[in-house]
Order: C-alpha cells, then structure tokens, then sequence
C-alpha cells in the first residue's frame, strides 16, 4: 500500500513537472521580449545627386544619393543614422521617366548602428530595354526596424 502511495506520488509530480514545463515553453508571455518595433514607411523624392531626409519632418535618416554608375547598374548611397537607436534598415529605390512610368528600381536592408554613416551601393535593375534611358525623377521608400 505504501509503494503505491509512493508511486502515484511520484506520477503525479513527474506530470507537474511535464506539464509546467510546456505551458513555459508555449506562453504568449514568453514571446513578448521578441516584438519588434518598427517606423515607416516613408516615402520621401530625390534627384540624383541629392539627399532625402526620412521622415521629412523629423529626420531619422539622411540619404544622400551620388551620380548612378548606370554602366555597372548602381547608385551609391550614404545613409547616416541620426538617431540614439541602432535598426535594421530596409528601403527601395524607384526611378520613373518623364512619362510617369517607373523603370528603374532597387533595394537593399542593414544594420545601422546609432549616430553611424553607411556607404552601401545599391543595384538597379533597368526595366528598359537600353541603358542610355535615364530616370527624371527618383523615391525612396524606407522601414526601420528597432
């Protein structure tokens, strides 16, 4: 009788353990720390060469766009973090004719640390059929992630 008192003890405490053990591990508590915070996007016109503050009002970061090396097929692109965060940067490049039809574009995503200067450069890929066809006008949409 004791054994058996011992032993329904025993399964009892071995199905606490199990089941506490999965709750901790399959909470919606648990999952929290892994939100992330993330700003934008915005949208901001350029020309080329020039800069784009974003967002507009308040900037967070300042781009500055040099001449396109369309021979290559890439743009250089200065990205300086004005901020005391650091974030994960994502942003497209679209580049539109005087007809209002885009036929260049381009993306890329880094890491910035805070009150950092990056130098990425950046692929466009030309959806016309020469290269010599150049675009008038150019956006930039970005997201940061914190």
């Amino acid at each position: 009788m004791q054994a058996r008192s011992i032993f329904l003890s025993l399964l009892l405490f071995a199905a606490g353990l199990g089941i506490g053990y999965y709750a901790g591990h399959h909470s919606t508590a648990s999952n929290t720390h892994l939100a992330k915070s993330t700003r934008g996007p915005w949208k901001a016109k350029f020309t080329v060469p020039g800069s784009a503050d974003l967002p507009e009002q308040t900037a967070v970061i300042r781009c500055s766009f040099a001449n396109p090396r369309f021979n290559f097929g890439s743009i250089k692109v200065t990205l300086k973090n004005l901020d005391d965060h650091h974030f994960m940067v994502k942003y497209s490049i679209f580049g539109y004719n005087k007809k209002g039809e885009r036929i260049i574009e381009g993306t890329d995503s880094f890491f910035i640390g805070r009150h950092e200067s990056v130098v990425r450069d950046v692929f466009l890929e030309n959806q016309e059929t020469t290269m010599s066809v150049a675009a008038s006008v150019f956006w930039i949409v970005m997201e940061l992630e914190e």
